[in-house]
C-alpha cells in the first residue's frame, strides 16, 4: 500500500494539505480540493495538443469510438455509454486509451484522453484545469 506524503499547497497556501505518493507528479489538496503539480518547473504528464484547436472532425472521430464497461472498476457498458466515455485498442486487443467528454452548452467541446497506464492529453477547447467546459 502506498504511503501518503504531504506538502504545502501552492493554490491555497495550506502548509501540508497537498497529498501525494512516491512517483506522483501531481498532488491533491484536501484543503481547497485542487490538484497541483509537485514541481511546477518540470514537464508534467498532463500535456495539451499543440494549439488546442482540435477540429470538429477529430472530436467527431473520437465520438465514433466504441464504449465499453470497466469490470475491474465495477462500471458497466451502459454507464460508459450514458456518459459518453470512449476507448481505443492496441493491436493486441487491450485498451490503449480512455476518452472522457467535456461539454459547454450541451455540446461536446473536448475530450480528456487517458493513455494507459497514466498519461493525459486534451483534445479540443479545454484548459488544463477543466475550466472552459464541464465534465459530462
Amino acid at each position: 500500500m502506498a504511503k501518503w506524503k504531504h506538502t504545502a499547497c501552492p493554490q491555497c497556501g495550506s502548509s501540508d494539505a497537498l497529498s501525494y505518493t512516491d512517483g506522483d507528479t501531481w498532488g491533491k489538496c484536501f484543503s481547497c480540493g485542487k490538484s497541483s503539480p509537485l514541481n511546477p518547473n518540470e514537464e508534467t504528464k498532463m500535456s495539451k495538443k499543440p494549439d488546442q484547436e482540435t477540429s470538429r472532425e477529430t472530436l467527431d472521430a473520437i465520438a465514433g469510438y466504441p464504449s465499453r464497461g470497466f469490470q475491474e472498476r465495477g462500471i458497466t457498458k451502459v454507464v460508459s455509454e450514458h456518459y459518453g466515455v470512449k476507448v481505443t485498442y492496441d493491436s493486441d486487443g487491450s485498451i490503449s486509451s480512455h476518452f472522457y467528454p467535456y461539454t459547454a452548452n450541451g455540446q461536446v467541446v473536448a475530450y480528456k484522453e487517458r493513455k494507459l497506464p497514466k498519461t493525459f492529453a486534451i483534445h479540443g477547447a479545454l484548459d488544463m484545469n477543466g475550466t472552459v467546459a464541464k465534465v459530462v
